[in-house]
């Protein structure tokens, strides 16, 4: 009996040493491998976290490129009808428009109305048949030429259909030597043909 408790005791006395090293030995590997998992998992999600900013910020750059984008196609689009609106419309009538003031009819009794007919038209016509686009940049060139005098001298520019171009002088602004300015309107079309020949 004395010799099963001793050799039990030291038994005991050689596991507890080897279960002690082996239980230290796992903390230790458990520690160490936590020192190596741990800047990875710091890694992982600093990696995460600077993805989604990079995200927000080209989310939000590209809004504000969107943004601007339509802002430009905004500003594009309302040149566009202040264009179409000047072509049809005197500027006067166009700032009570947006002003939201009503406009009374106005009668003007001195004006000069003036009618410029492009000669041979038909003719030309005829020579282009199957060239639309050519009699449509030749009517272009002509009709710009007759808006950019007409700027020019203040002579307001009416309408312009087919081969017929209208204007008056003294409506609606009113020019006490109307006569006069259509008359050098007519005899600056007349020598800016000559010149436009050239081109046309």
């Amino acid at each position: 009996a004395r010799i099963t408790a001793l050799a039990n005791a030291v038994s005991a006395s050689v596991t507890s040493p080897n279960s002690d090293f082996t239980c230290h030995d796992r903390t230790n590997e458990a520690s160490r491998l936590l020192e190596i998992l741990m800047p990875l998992g710091i890694l992982a999600y600093q990696c995460i976290v600077t993805m989604g900013r990079f995200m927000s910020m080209r989310i939000d750059l590209l809004s504000s490129e969107q943004l601007k984008m339509q802002r430009r196609h905004l500003r594009f689009e309302r040149e566009k009808c202040e264009g179409l609106l000047t072509s049809m419309l005197p500027r006067q009538i166009i700032a009570s428009l947006k002003a939201n003031e009503s406009i009374e009819p106005q009668l003007f009794n001195d004006v000069t109305v003036i009618f410029i007919q492009i000669c041979d038209f038909s003719e030309l016509c005829s020579q282009f048949l199957h060239q639309p686009t050519v009699i449509v940049e030749i009517l272009n060139i002509l009709y710009l030429e007759f808006d950019r005098l007409s700027d020019l001298l203040n002579v307001y520019k009416v309408e312009t259909v087919g081969d017929v171009y209208m204007a008056v002088v003294g409506c609606p602004e009113s020019i006490l030597n109307h006569a006069d300015v259509a008359a050098h309107f007519a005899l600056a079309v007349q020598e800016s043909m000559h010149l436009l020949r050239v081109h046309v």
